[in-house]
C-alpha cells in the first residue's frame, strides 16, 4: 500500500522543469512534424475566403500590418495564408507596414509563397509592397491621410520608386477605390480606426481585420453589426483559413502543436487528481 501511496505522491509533485521540458519536446516534435488532424473551418474564415474569392479581377486587395516578431506566432499565418489565398486565385494586393524591420518580413513572406504558390505574379501589376510609414502619437490622423489621398500618403514604394508609375495603382487614389482593406495587427487600434473613421468617409470597401487572440473578443461585435466582414483570430484562425485554401502552413502547424500542447496539459490534470484523491483515501485509512 506504501508503494502504491508513493507512487500517486510522485505524480502530484512531479517537478515543473520535468514538465516544461515534456511540454517543449511535444511542442517541437509537432510544429515541424505535424500528424495530419481534422480542422473544421468556423463561420469566420468561410467569410474571409467567400469575400477574396469574389474580389473582381480589376481590383485590389490592401493588407495594413501592425505587427512584428513579438507576435509572429498568430499574426505571421494570418498574413501568409491570405497572401497564399491571392496569389492562387489570382486577386491582385497591396501591403504596407508600420516600421522598417516588419516591412523587410513581410516583403519575404509575399516572395515564399510566391514560390510556394507556383504563382506568376509580376510585381507591379499583381501584387506591390508599398513600403512603410512609422505612425505619429495620433494614430488617427495616420489612417486619415492614407485613405484620403493614397498616392501622396505613400509616395513611392519599397523599391523607391513612384507609386502612380506601376499598373496595380492606376485606379487607387483613396480608400474607396480598393475592393478590402484588411488589417493584420499585433492589437485593436487599426480596427477601431478603421471602423470608427474610415469606413464612414469610404464606405466603399469591405473591411476585415486579423488580430492575436487575446484581444480578438473585443472586435467580436463589429462582426456581429457587420462593419467587419470577417475576423481571423490568432493562429487558431489562421489554420482554419489554411484548410479552406488547401495550404498547410504554419497555421497548420501550430494548431496541431497547439493542441499536442493542451492533451499533455489535460493528461496532467487528471493524474494529479486522480492522484490527489487517493492519497487523500490512504490517509483517511490510515
Amino acid at each position: 500500500m506504501s508503494e502504491g501511496k508513493g507512487f500517486w505522491n510522485f505524480l502530484q509533485n512531479i517537478d515543473r522543469r520535468v514538465i516544461y521540458i515534456i511540454l517543449f519536446i511535444i511542442l517541437a516534435w509537432s510544429t515541424y512534424k505535424p500528424i495530419t488532424c481534422s480542422i473544421t473551418p468556423t463561420e469566420n474564415p468561410k467569410r474571409l475566403h467567400a469575400a477574396v474569392t469574389a474580389c473582381p479581377d480589376n481590383k485590389v486587395i490592401f493588407i495594413m500590418g501592425f505587427w512584428g516578431f513579438g507576435t509572429q506566432g498568430e499574426n505571421w499565418p494570418q498574413f501568409e495564408s491570405l497572401v497564399y489565398h491571392c496569389l492562387k486565385a489570382k486577386k491582385k494586393f497591396a501591403f504596407m507596414g508600420a516600421d522598417a524591420l516588419s516591412i523587410h518580413l513581410y516583403n519575404q513572406i509575399v516572395e515564399d509563397m510566391i514560390r510556394e504558390a507556383k504563382s506568376d505574379a509580376v510585381y507591379g501589376v499583381d501584387w506591390i509592397n508599398l513600403g512603410f510609414k512609422a505612425p505619429p502619437a495620433a494614430l488617427t490622423s495616420y489612417y486619415v491621410a492614407f485613405s484620403d489621398d493614397v498616392r501622396s500618403f505613400v509616395g513611392k514604394d519599397y523599391r523607391d520608386k513612384d507609386i502612380s508609375t506601376y499598373p496595380i495603382m492606376q485606379n487607387i487614389r483613396k480608400a474607396d477605390d480598393f475592393y478590402m482593406i484588411y488589417e493584420i495587427s499585433a492589437g485593436l487600434d487599426g480596427i477601431y480606426n478603421w471602423v470608427g473613421v474610415i469606413k464612414p468617409r469610404h464606405p466603399r470597401p469591405l473591411y476585415g481585420g486579423a488580430v492575436t487572440a487575446i484581444v480578438a473578443p473585443d472586435a467580436y461585435p463589429y462582426v456581429n453589426s457587420g462593419q467587419l466582414v470577417a475576423l481571423i483570430d490568432g493562429s487558431r484562425g489562421a489554420s482554419e483559413y489554411e484548410t479552406l485554401i488547401g495550404y498547410k502552413g504554419r497555421g497548420y502547424r501550430m494548431a496541431t502543436a497547439l493542441s499536442f500542447g493542451h492533451i499533455l496539459i489535460f493528461v496532467l490534470l487528471l493524474l494529479g487528481n486522480i492522484g490527489y484523491f487517493v492519497t487523500r483515501r490512504y490517509q483517511t485509512k490510515g
